[in-house]
């Protein structure tokens, strides 16, 4: 923390409308790193433990609360380590410092160690309930993000594809940013596939669709383009080939040729709020993310094929993805888990 200039890659920063309701996500972050600043302490070089002592001990703050914030920094980082941003401000800061050798060796390192500190349960004050350290979708919040965008406009029909894509195949956000028209009709041993292409943030590797189409069908309806003629008239739908996500010019009506950035994706998110635990919440696509990974659970795919689909080789990742075998999303006792009705009809 000391000597980084943090604000521009620590502490995401929300759209004006979504403040409000990420006010304590954003404090606690601030108070971590500037703890850290406080105490000559690198954000590369992270001990939730000593944090969660101070917190206890200083702040005199409750067990729960300790927890809230513990957590919170250890998503932060887990998703910086997700989009490649982490990476990226190790490399820089190697770079920047005299005498020292950068190489992608050296990073990795470096990463596997934060990936390591930040995991480690020893900061979770109630740690014999280790499913709760992540925020885990169930089947009514799918749906009801899903539920959200008005499918008349242009701009519903993108965001609805975009739910749905990373729910059903698993995608990081700068995989999402990254997708191209023919990445979607990649192929699979299994049948028809996506190709999530190479690239920054992105494992390169082919996800079989399967049962869970019903992703694609929504993307193929945002590519189609709205029903209204005077929009198609503008001669922007349908999309055949390019970036599959795209922003809007003003009015929102017309596609731009540019695919999304992260931070345009960011800011779909925030503006995409929806009922969780009582509380207008927004979702964060790490969240879809972990919801895909549970769903091959619970309709028992192999622990192997489920690593591959999501781009990752560690098995403690993988399990951090997944919970415990109580995390359940919820769904109703039907064969199949993996039909579309189930996410709609429940």
């Amino acid at each position: 923390m000391a000597n980084n200039d943090t604000d521009s890659w620590f502490v995401p920063v929300p759209p004006a409308p979504q403040r409000q309701a990420y006010k304590d996500i954003l404090n606690r972050l601030r108070a971590f790193e500037n703890w850290g600043r406080a105490t000559g302490r690198s954000l590369f070089l992270p001990d939730l433990v000593v944090y969660r002592d101070y917190l206890l001990d200083e702040r005199k703050l409750a067990p729960t609360s300790v927890n809230a914030h513990v957590r919170t920094i250890r998503n932060r980082y887990l998703e910086l380590i997700e989009d490649g941003t982490l990476r990226r401000e190790l490399a820089q800061s190697l770079r920047s410092r005299p005498g020292t050798v950068e190489s992608a060796d050296v990073v990795e390192d470096m990463l596997m160690q934060i990936r390591v500190a930040v995991s480690s349960r020893k900061a979770i004050l109630d740690a014999e309930r280790p499913d709760v350290e992540y925020r885990r979708l169930r089947a009514e919040h799918i749906k009801a993000l899903l539920a959200s965008p008005d499918p008349s406009l242009p701009i519903g029909l993108r965001d609805i594809a975009i739910f749905a894509l990373m729910f059903t195949t698993g995608l990081r956000a700068s995989e999402v940013c990254a997708l191209q028209v023919n990445d979607l009709y990649a192929a699979a041993p299994t049948g028809p596939a996506l190709h999530v292409p190479e690239g920054r943030g992105c494992v390169e590797r082919v996800i079989p669709y399967e049962r869970l189409s019903w992703g694609l069908q929504r993307v193929e309806d945002w590519l189609r383009g709205p029903d209204d003629p005077d929009i198609r008239q503008k001669d922007k739908f349908p999309i055949t080939s390019g970036p599959v996500f795209r922003g809007f010019y003003r009015g929102g009506k017309v596609p731009r040729r540019e695919g999304l950035s992260s931070r345009s994706l960011d800011y779909i998110f925030n503006s995409t709020p929806i009922e969780y635990m009582g509380q207008q919440t927004t979702i964060k696509p790490m969240e879809l993310r972990r919801a895909y990974a549970r769903l091959l659970f619970e309709a028992q795919y192999e622990l192997e094929a489920i690593k591959e689909r999501l781009g990752i080789a560690d098995n403690n990742t993988l399990m951090d993805y997944i919970g415990g075998r109580d995390a359940s999303l919820e769904l109703p006792p039907v064969v199949d888990i993996l039909e579309e009705g189930v996410w709609f009809d429940t």
